[in-house]
C-alpha cells in the first residue's frame, strides 16, 4: 500500500502480467484493488512474445520495478512513482 504524492489517496495495487495464446504478447496489468471497478486499472503495457518461447517476470520489491526475461533480451518496466 502506498501514498499518491498529488492527492493523498491511497492505493493497494495487484500486479497482474500473462502471455497470450495465438496472440503472441506478454501483458502486464496494475490494478489498484482498493477502488471501485471504473478506476481499477493503473497501467497497462503489451508487448511482443511467442506464445513457444519461454518468458520469466518478477516484480522487484524496492524500487517497485517488473522485469521481463525471456530469450530475446531483459525488459525493465518502472512501476514506482
Amino acid at each position: 500500500m502506498r501514498n499518491d504524492a498529488g492527492t493523498g489517496k491511497s492505493y493497494k495495487e495487484l500486479v497482474v502480467s500473462y502471455k497470450t495464446i495465438y496472440i503472441n504478447t506478454y501483458n502486464v496489468t496494475v490494478m489498484d484493488i482498493s477502488a471501485d471497478i471504473n478506476e481499477a486499472t493503473l497501467f497497462r503495457h503489451e508487448s511482443f512474445q511467442l506464445w513457444e518461447s519461454d518468458a520469466r517476470g518478477l516484480l522487484l520489491t524496492k524500487n517497485k520495478d517488473f522485469v521481463t526475461l525471456s530469450k530475446s533480451g531483459l525488459c525493465v518496466l518502472a512501476l514506482g512513482s
